[in-house]
């Protein structure tokens, strides 16, 4: 009888806690079973908002790693380039160091020339007085004239006084002769017609001598044009036979010739034959 009792009570002890489980069960359901699916939901949905963030996010990185790529590649190419304007620097800079060299090389020349000419005339216009004693006659000569000498003819094309004697047709680049302060140049211009059969050198053909206020006299020192129109020494230049080519001759003078214009200035011109012809400036 007890035990069957103490059965009984352990059936309605079960019974009951099934009842409040189920109870329990059916209380969650109607409110935090809800509750809680709810935020399974929310929390399904914000990781499929971060999974689309991931993959946006991935394929802006896949973006910046190309852009980095090609900033690479750029950053190589402007590399190799300003390794090749080093190279052609360093080139230009070469070649600008050996034309000062060429420029001062040449410079030296033209002040050799200057200082060394006017002397080998000066020896040459004292030998053409000595035959001018002799008989030799003195003609007048005008611009435009043509005059003979021995195996060519010589046209005079213009006498004028300058401080800066430059070719009559220069290249881009060319040579002149710059007066030093307080003097001036007398520049003769005439043209060679080579009529012999055998080429002449520029500095055998003629000599001026300029005649300052009567009695005061400088010597000067021929220079010939190049075939480019540049200005080249008459002592390395030779004409061909029947060719053309312009010589001239710059007699360095005191500036005074150029500004006191009241004095009288000639010039004479000595030829190869010992003729002489004087052109009259003032």
């Amino acid at each position: 009888m007890v035990r069957e009792d103490f059965a009984m009570k352990k059936i309605i002890s079960v019974i009951m806690i099934a009842l409040f489980s189920a109870s329990l069960m059916t209380a969650c359901s109607n409110g935090e079973y809800e509750n809680a699916i709810v935020e399974i939901s929310n929390l399904n949905q914000i990781k499929s908002e971060q999974e689309m963030q991931n993959a946006s996010l991935s394929e802006e990185n896949e973006k910046l790693n190309n852009e980095i790529s090609n900033l690479n590649k750029s950053q190589t190419s402007l590399q190799s380039e300003v390794s090749s304007l080093k190279k052609d620097k360093t080139s230009l800079t070469s070649q600008v160091s050996e034309l000062k060299k060429e420029n001062s090389d040449l410079n030296q020349k033209i002040k050799t020339a200057q200082t060394s000419k006017p002397a080998e005339t000066s020896t040459q216009t004292s030998q053409v007085s000595e035959t001018s004693n002799y008989g030799s006659s003195v003609q007048n000569i005008y611009i435009g004239n043509t005059v003979k000498g021995n195996g060519y003819d010589l046209t005079l094309n213009n006498v004028s006084l300058t401080y800066k004697a430059v070719p009559d047709n220069p290249p881009s680049y060319y040579t002149y002769y710059e007066a030093k302060v307080g003097k001036v140049y007398i520049k003769v211009d005439a043209t060679i017609k080579n009529t012999s059969k055998v080429g002449i050198s520029c500095d055998e053909i003629y000599s001026a001598k300029a005649d300052y206020n009567n009695g005061f006299t400088y010597s000067g020192f021929c220079v010939a044009d190049d075939y480019d129109g540049d200005f080249t020494y008459a002592s390395i230049t030779r004409i061909d036979p029947l060719e053309t080519l312009g010589v001239h001759c710059l007699i360095d003078c005191p500036e005074e010739v150029n500004t006191n214009t009241s004095a009288p200035l000639s010039v004479t011109i000595t030829l190869n034959n010992d003729e002489k012809y004087v052109y009259t400036i003032r």
